[in-house]
């Protein structure tokens, strides 16, 4: 915060001899007293009555971490508050991508789970038959006359009684 004693116009730092008028207005102790000297019983800053014996001495303390030197004026302050804004900005931006691509990669998702589902449907359906085919042959086979047909899952059906395996 620029404080600035009206008298002078030069900033206040605490580390100045300040007095204060009975109206609370703050001023380096040298320019009120001049001020006062002239012949004026008046506040610089808003006339009204005062005297010497009514200015009260100010003591100011300054916090350790901010500094005169460390003080941000408002224009680089407002440069912050536009860049941070803009970086707020390209976040929601990139988390409204992310939200949409992660949208996308569930419906794909959910497309390759049915896509799953079904060819697990058909591989149970041809177990099935193939069990199915299998008791069939088995079936045969027990009730079978000719010694030259074997066993379907091992063997293939031959005339001259050669045994292949698949």
């Amino acid at each position: 915060m620029n404080v600035s004693c009206s008298t002078c116009l030069e900033l206040i730092s605490p580390s100045d001899d300040l007095s204060v008028a009975p109206c609370g207005h703050a001023f380096h102790s040298p320019c009120i007293a001049k001020w006062l000297q002239t012949g004026r019983a008046n506040c610089p800053q808003c006339r009204k009555r005062c005297t010497a014996a009514q200015l009260r001495r100010l003591f100011l303390t300054e916090s350790a971490d901010v500094s005169a030197s460390q003080a941000e004026d408002p224009a680089r302050m407002q440069g912050r508050v536009d860049s941070l804004t803009f970086q707020v900005r390209c976040l929601e931006k990139e988390k409204k991508a992310a939200a949409e691509k992660a949208e996308e990669e569930g419906a794909k998702n959910a497309a390759l789970r049915e896509e799953f589902r079904e060819a697990e449907r058909q591989r149970q359906s041809i177990k099935n038959k193939f069990n199915e085919a299998k008791a069939q042959a088995r079936k045969l086979t027990a009730h079978s006359t000719f010694p030259h047909i074997f066993h379907i899952s091992k063997f293939i059906f031959t005339p001259f009684h050669c045994r292949y395996r698949f």
